[in-house]
C-alpha cells in the first residue's frame, strides 16, 4: 500500500513553471515635427486631388458674369435679394458688389459696356 501512494504522487503533473513576464511592447509614436506637418500636408494633397479631378471645367468668367452684375445693379437700385430678384447662392459677393456699384455710382449703361 505504501508504494501505491507513492506511484500516486510522482504520478501527478507537476506545477507549471512561474509564467515569466509579458514583453514590453513598444508603440511607434510620431515626432513632434511630423505631428505639425501632418495638418498641412493632407490639406495640400486634398488641395491638388481636387484640382486634377476639376481640371479645365470651371465656369468661364466672360460668359457667367453676367448674372452677377445684373445682381448687383439691382441691389444698388433699392430690391431686395431673394425677395424682389432671384437668386440661390450666397448673399456676400452680391452685396460687395452692390456696395461698389453704389460706392462708384456705377450705371446700368456703363456695367453693360465693361462686360
Amino acid at each position: 500500500m505504501a508504494r501505491a501512494k507513492r506511484r500516486r504522487r510522482q504520478e501527478r503533473p507537476a506545477p507549471p513553471p512561474a509564467a515569466a513576464p509579458a514583453p514590453v511592447e513598444r508603440t511607434w509614436t510620431p515626432s513632434p515635427v511630423i505631428l505639425r506637418l501632418a495638418g498641412p500636408i493632407v490639406i495640400a494633397v486634398a488641395g491638388v486631388a481636387m484640382l486634377a479631378h476639376t481640371w479645365r471645367t470651371w465656369p468661364d468668367p466672360l460668359v457667367d458674369f453676367g448674372r452677377e452684375l445684373y445682381l448687383a445693379w439691382q441691389v444698388s437700385m433699392g430690391r431686395t435679394l431673394y425677395v424682389d430678384v432671384a437668386h440661390f447662392n450666397g448673399p456676400l459677393s452680391v452685396y460687395l458688389n452692390a456696395l461698389v456699384f453704389r460706392e462708384l455710382r456705377i450705371r446700368h449703361e456703363l456695367a453693360l459696356r465693361a462686360r
